[in-house]
């Protein structure tokens, strides 16, 4: 069950990154699908997601929530609402691209 989760993982941020997948719809399916699906094996540490190394790209997708909710933003919020969520997808994709390298 881990190894498949990995591999969709991997797959996931492999389109993301390349931009085969939406950055926001790749990050929902790794919070919604993968995740829920490996904590009973692997529960997570002290943040959500650290049982795959996902604990960051959750950072950033909860702010692109967040910020498309209307609800209170952490970060950036100096900036206007659409600016805020560019660098929020900015880092989105550099979370994923720091995931690629570390673990696929």
């Amino acid at each position: 069950r881990m190894d498949a989760a990995k591999l969709l993982a991997r797959d996931t941020l492999q389109k993301m990154v390349s931009g085969e997948i939406d950055l926001v719809a790749g990050a929902n399916y790794l919070s919604w699908e993968i995740h829920p699906a490996t904590t009973a094996e692997l529960p997570d540490g002290k943040y959500l997601g650290s049982n795959l190394g996902f604990e960051y790209i959750f950072l950033w997708i909860r702010e692109i929530w967040d910020c498309r909710d209307g609800d209170m933003i952490l970060y950036y919020t100096n900036l206007p609402r659409h600016q805020a969520e560019l660098k929020f997808l900015e880092h989105l994709k550099e979370e994923a691209e720091k995931w690629l390298l570390k673990y696929a």
